[in-house]
């Protein structure tokens, strides 16, 4: 028995320095419990390597790293989840702005930036179109994002003012019904929103799920 806790006492030393790729240290880290609860612990390390956390302590023998931060005065805390956003349009930019397009043109070169600089690593957009999917994804620092195509029905919510003659030019996933007034429109276009055949299409646009709206 005294041998199997000599071995045990060996490897938790051997454990204690093993070397790791990142050593975050004296941080406040901020960890959720439930819905309404945190936990908080001051001046704590996190041990990480291969993008996994080895470890979270406030040991006096830390680990030997490759890189270390010291985070004292900062908060470390999971990666934030944006659950709705628009991340083609600047929120709050109107179009009475004399420099809007300029403004917008900035600020979405910056977006992914600024969501990871505030520590949210996920986000959820649920109404995109593939030329707004391809300018997220070209940026090279953004968080993950999921994006959701809105399908639409005529006169329904995200159609409402649009003549049906020209829902297919506002909204390129809509879905048409068999009481929508066809004679607005060609056969060729009603066959592409069909909603077999408009779901196909949001899949090849890189979209991950349907939103009807």
């Amino acid at each position: 028995m005294k041998k199997y806790a000599q071995i045990l006492s060996l490897l938790a030393a051997n454990l204690a320095h093993a070397k790791v790729d990142l050593l975050i240290d004296n941080a406040t880290i901020i960890s959720p419990i439930n819905q309404s609860e945190v936990s908080i612990k001051t001046n704590h390390w996190v041990s990480i390597s291969d993008g996994k956390i080895i470890e979270v302590s406030n040991n006096l023998t830390r680990p030997i790293a490759n890189t270390m931060i010291d985070a004292n005065g900062l908060f470390l805390i999971p990666g934030l989840t944006d659950s709705h956003t628009h991340l083609r349009t600047m929120p709050g930019l109107l179009k009475t702005d004399n420099d809007g397009k300029r403004m917008q043109s900035q600020f979405l070169k910056r977006q992914g930036a600024n969501y990871l600089y505030y520590g949210v690593t996920q986000v959820i957009d649920p109404a995109n179109t593939a030329q707004g999917i391809a300018e997220f994804n070209g940026q090279s620092f953004s968080p993950d994002a999921y994006f959701c195509g809105a399908m639409p029905i005529y006169q329904g919510y995200a159609a409402r003012g649009i003549k049906y003659q020209n829902l297919h030019k506002h909204r390129a996933y809509y879905v048409h019904q068999h009481d929508d007034p066809s004679h607005l429109s060609t056969p060729a276009i009603t066959s592409l929103h069909q909603a077999k055949t408009a779901v196909r299409r949001l899949k090849k646009d890189a979209q991950s799920a349907p939103k009807f709206l």
